[in-house]
């Protein structure tokens, strides 16, 4: 396992670029329609 303050910049790294971010976002709104589909 790596540190707190290991994992926080990683974070940082992978939501700071493009992709990553895009594909939050997609997982996000996936999540958000199954709900008011249901």
């Amino acid at each position: 396992m790596c540190d707190k303050k290991e994992f926080s910049t990683f974070a940082l790294w992978a939501f700071d670029d493009d992709f990553w971010s895009e594909w939050f976002y997609f997982l996000s709104f996936r999540v958000f329609f199954k709900k008011i589909n249901v």
